[in-house]
């Protein structure tokens, strides 16, 4: 994936807002599917990361492009998506390009414009 910068940066790396959030699920034993909040994109890959994630991919895929401005990742979550595979495996390559996408954000930045 090509290297983020400015403004793409700036929203991978920043807390979002409530009316931001994304909304994952965990599947609990006894509990059943409790609700998570995710609040920035770190969260979301840190989510995913947790035994039995639960995500909408197609909500993941509006919500990188419409919230965060990333619409390569957000192609790249379509394309995951759309593979005959499942949820499960899925969301493990969806994690392995949010956790690429998140190093890349997280390494020290060259000059650039903030535009």
């Amino acid at each position: 994936m090509t290297q983020p910068r400015g403004r793409l940066r700036e929203a991978v790396l920043a807390n979002l807002e409530f009316k931001q959030r994304l909304v994952g699920s965990l599947l609990h034993p006894r509990l059943g599917y409790l609700d998570i909040d995710l609040y920035g994109f770190s969260e979301v890959v840190g989510f995913l990361c947790k035994p039995n994630p639960v995500l909408d991919l197609g909500e993941l895929q509006t919500w990188l492009f419409a919230t965060i401005g990333d619409h390569e990742l957000a192609g790249k979550v379509a394309e995951v998506d759309a593979l005959d595979l499942s949820y499960f495996e899925k969301a493990g390559r969806v994690r392995d390009l949010l956790a690429l996408r998140l190093s890349q954000c997280l390494e020290p930045a060259d000059h650039e414009d903030l535009s």
